[in-house]
């Protein structure tokens, strides 16, 4: 894994330059899914196959939403958004992955326990007279038949990603993810009520509180348009790996994968070394 510091120096001017990887890691994701090898039926018994590389699939097409709003210097709100989705994508995907039926059957016990939620809040919301009796049914879902309820926690999930590909040798700091970029990510949109959140609401401490209906965004270099390249990035980097991951996994041959690898981490080293060298 690429240190953040290593990343982040990389100049907004030269983010384009890795749009010509994305192109062709699309491409090596095109082969991955039309290799016979990956042609799975759908259910209960293929689930962590299947969901992985249904993950793999939202993971490029997040991606390619990311460098749109890196072309466009959309505000770091909608990068950031979809920055964290991709994480979190990526952290389910590589738990179905590598995790196999225990890590699908949490995933899908929490999907069956939300499920089971919105129809008993629907039915409360009726009693209630939040909605109309005729409101719109949720339908039953028999996918879930079997499966027994669970919880997935998304910080939890990203640390047994990082472990998973840790202990299969295909990448090194996946554990320190969490704390580095989805914590990051998910104070910058104040998910979570996190002293890093709460303190944007005051002046300094002890003063006067202040108010305004978009938080202001803090962090290192967290203005637009530079964060929405970065996002774009390190967006990359977690498809890389995902991808490198999911074709070993797969018994397909690397090579290919491992040559984006090796390119994207020339370049971060190049364009890195070349902002260095003008700052000094």
């Amino acid at each position: 894994m690429h240190s953040k510091n290593e990343i982040e120096d990389v100049p907004v001017e030269d983010w384009r330059i890795f749009g010509e990887i994305m192109a062709e890691l699309f491409g090596e994701v095109d082969k991955l899914f039309n290799d016979g090898a990956t042609h799975l039926f759908y259910g209960v018994s293929t689930y962590s196959k299947v969901g992985s590389l249904s993950s793999l699939a939202h993971v490029c097409n997040l991606l390619e939403l990311i460098r749109v709003a890196a072309d466009e210097s959309q505000e770091p709100t909608i990068s950031t958004l979809l920055t964290r989705q991709l994480v979190e994508t990526y952290g389910v995907g590589v738990c179905l992955l590598l995790g196999g039926g225990p890590s699908a059957e949490k995933y899908l016990g929490n999907a069956k326990r939300m499920h089971e939620k919105a129809i008993a809040e629907r039915e409360v919301m009726i009693v209630e007279g939040v909605i109309p009796p005729d409101s719109p049914e949720i339908p039953a879902e028999t996918a879930f038949d079997g499966i027994a309820t669970a919880k997935w926690n998304f910080t939890q999930s990203l640390m047994d990603a990082g472990k998973l590909l840790n202990d299969h040798d295909l990448t090194v700091g996946g554990l320190h993810l969490s704390g580095q970029l989805y914590g990051p990510l998910s104070n910058r949109l104040g998910a979570h009520p996190t002293p890093y959140v709460l303190d944007r609401y005051f002046t300094l401490p002890g003063l006067t509180t202040r108010f305004a209906r978009i938080p202001e965004f803090k962090g290192s270099n967290f203005e637009s348009p530079i964060e929405v390249k970065l996002n774009f990035i390190r967006s990359l980097l977690l498809s890389l790996i995902f991808t490198r991951a999911t074709v070993h996994h797969f018994g397909l041959d690397t090579f290919e994968v491992d040559n984006l690898l090796t390119k994207f981490s020339e370049l971060t080293a190049n364009a890195a070394d070349r902002r260095r060298r003008s700052t000094t």
